[in-house]
């Protein structure tokens, strides 16, 4: 999978935030755990206060029992639960956990107060209810007081954060693992699902491209529907614009051409070395003008739209005319090739190209032609046409390439036959090769693209 892939930036961005997700929330349980730490120890003392006023009596005699509580620690000294009962500095009755030292009350604790700090004099903070209230058989008000050390709470909440930090290290990889197993998945599915719309849009476009459809058909979310409207309309803009570029170039044609002919029929009627030259000159230009129609057409019908053209009835059309016109020379052309053969272009751009090789073959060959076309497994469509003429050496066979060189002024002909066919190709991304044949004479290999 290429790095710049929507579902690889998806899947990262989804996994990149769990992670940061999972962060978060370790860090907010920490922070959040010492809070819910002093709230489950106040509600004990809480309880614990309740149990002393409704337990602690006083008798007959006005003497106070304590009161009655299970949990060992408030016997154990300095355990760091503690209780008492009454004022400070004489209190009626302490927990033996206290031993020698006094609950300090503030003054300003009243009823149950949990925000203040109490502290020993042995230095611990200690974190406290209080109320004041009468015990069974009296009705004298005094302070019941329970306290527990404040590092039981830091204690409690260390444990938690060692916990989440061992859970962290320790599940932290198969969690991480687990979702990104998770997410693999995730890509499988959305690539086999999530992105088939924009599957099926490449596709129709290559469709388009390929020359199997003219336009892009289907039904596509609410998110891609636009774009292939837009699409859709592009390409009808696209063949508005070259109806217009090969009108013009008709247009432009005519408007040339017109004048030309007039010098070249006033040039005939006349004789003498100035109508050679005009003659000789107006020859060339209609040629260059020609040539060069000719690329403009190409280059405005070279579009998105790529079109079949089957190879065998152009070649079948271009050799009965040939055979016409050259009926003299007693030449024969022979094809064999791939019955299923095409081209992945206009029709007369094709005709143009085995128009101008076969033409020139004929002028040269002595009496044998032949021409192949297979398709390459790269998608090009591989066309040679061979002679048993001359043929060229290789430094001519870059020549001949190069547009009005002739190398033989007795052959007729403006000398753009084959810079034709190279340019033709060129425009369709193909290529031309010149070479010797086994014939004895000139080899050409055409290069061209095959719809796919």
């Amino acid at each position: 999978m290429k790095f710049n892939s929507l579902t690889l930036r998806l899947a990262t961005a989804a996994i990149l935030w769990s992670v940061l997700i999972l962060i978060v929330g370790g860090l907010l349980q920490a922070s959040l755990f010492p809070a819910y730490v002093e709230r489950n120890f106040d509600t004990r003392l809480q309880t614990y206060l309740a149990q002393m006023v409704s337990t602690t009596v006083v008798d007959e005699n006005g003497e106070m029992t304590g009161p009655s509580l299970a949990d060992p620690r408030f016997d154990q000294v300095l355990s760091g639960w503690y209780w008492q009962i009454g004022d400070i500095p004489d209190p009626y009755l302490r927990s033996p956990s206290l031993f020698q030292h006094v609950l300090e009350i503030p003054s300003g604790a009243s009823a149950v107060s949990n925000d203040a700090v109490l502290t020993l004099t042995s230095g611990r903070e200690l974190r406290f209810v209080t109320q004041r209230a009468s015990p069974v058989g009296t009705d004298m008000f005094m302070y019941f007081t329970v306290a527990v050390d404040r590092a039981e709470l830091a204690a409690e909440a260390s444990q938690f954060n060692s916990a989440l930090i061992w859970s962290l290290q320790i599940l932290g990889p198969w969690l991480l693992g687990l979702i990104v197993i998770g997410f693999i998945l995730f890509i499988i599915v959305q690539q086999r699902f999530g992105m088939r719309p924009l599957r099926d849009l490449g596709n129709a476009l290559n469709n388009i491209r390929t020359g199997r459809a003219d336009r892009i058909e289907g039904n596509y979310p609410v998110e891609l529907d636009p774009l292939a409207r837009e699409l859709n309309a592009l390409l009808d803009q696209t063949d508005i614009l070259v109806e217009r570029a090969r009108a013009n170039a008709g247009d432009i044609a005519h408007m040339i051409k017109t004048p030309l002919s007039v010098l070249l029929n006033e040039a005939e009627q006349s004789e003498g070395p100035l109508a050679d030259t005009v003659k000789t000159q107006v020859d060339k230009l209609r040629a260059q003008i020609d040539h060069q129609l000719a690329r403009a057409r190409m280059a405005a019908g070279n579009n998105l739209r790529a079109i079949r053209t089957e190879f065998e009835p152009v070649v079948a059309d271009l050799t009965r005319a040939l055979h016409t016109i050259h009926r003299d020379r007693g030449v024969e052309i022979s094809y064999t090739g791939d019955p299923n053969a095409c081209f992945r272009g206009e029709r007369e751009d094709l005709e143009e190209m085995l128009g101008n090789l076969l033409d020139n073959a004929c002028k040269w060959a002595h009496a044998d032609i032949q021409m192949t076309a297979q398709r390459s497994q790269q998608s090009q469509l591989l066309v040679t046409v061979d002679d048993d003429g001359p043929g060229l050496e290789p430094e001519e066979c870059i020549e001949v390439l190069q547009r009005g060189k002739r190398l033989d002024e007795t052959v007729p002909g403006s000398g753009l036959g084959l810079a034709i066919v190279a340019d033709i190709a060129e425009i369709y991304g193909g290529s031309i090769e010149l070479g010797r044949a086994e014939l004895g004479g000139l080899s050409v290999k055409l290069s061209l693209p095959a719809p796919e």
